[in-house]
């Protein structure tokens, strides 16, 4: 509350350690599943942040504030949310970050029932890892892409996206 009262009078340090306080806040209330706590938490980081700055830290919490909307069921709003992230950190010239707000959108678009646009999202998100050669990213997104095929009865690229899934798991050691 400090850095709150402090951030009020204008003081910017106090307001950027405000949004951590807000967003530590936030993480904690996700994993005691008490979501929409956390969604005021990320919202408070989001307003300390600079909500309308493009920065990573604000990227950042809307990839937050987007999983736990998400969680809620509130599809659309966290698709909004990740798009923004996705756009700041492409902005921001941050592959990573990019591929893996790619990779939500998709998933949130897949359970929102739209499945083209999540397995564009998912190819967007692949193309990404692959330039990056993020192994255990492309082998996620791979699986994505492989069940996004399947329930649009596009059987043989399943097969290929989970067949290339298993043989990078498998270089990755990992027995998935």
């Amino acid at each position: 509350q400090r850095f709150q009262t402090l951030a009020s009078a204008g003081n910017t340090s106090a307001g950027r350690m405000a949004a951590v306080a807000d967003a530590e806040n936030g993480d904690c209330l996700t994993y005691l599943r008490r979501l929409q706590e956390a969604a005021a938490a990320y919202e408070a980081a989001l307003e300390h942040a600079g909500a309308n700055q493009h920065s990573p830290t604000v990227a950042t919490h809307r990839m937050q504030l987007g999983l736990v909307r998400q969680r809620q069921g509130h599809y659309t709003e966290a698709a909004i949310l990740y798009e923004a992230a996705r756009h700041t950190f492409e902005l921001l010239g941050d592959p990573e970050n990019t591929a893996q707000a790619w990779r939500q959108l998709g998933m949130v678009r897949k359970l929102d029932g739209q499945l083209l646009p999540a397995l564009q999202a998912c190819q967007q998100a692949l193309y990404l890892y692959e330039r990056q050669r993020n192994r255990p990213g492309i082998a996620e997104t791979l699986g994505e892409l492989g069940h996004l095929h399947q329930a649009l009865n596009q059987l043989e690229e399943a097969v290929l996206a989970y067949r290339r899934m298993a043989e990078l798991y498998a270089q990755l050691g990992d027995g998935r």
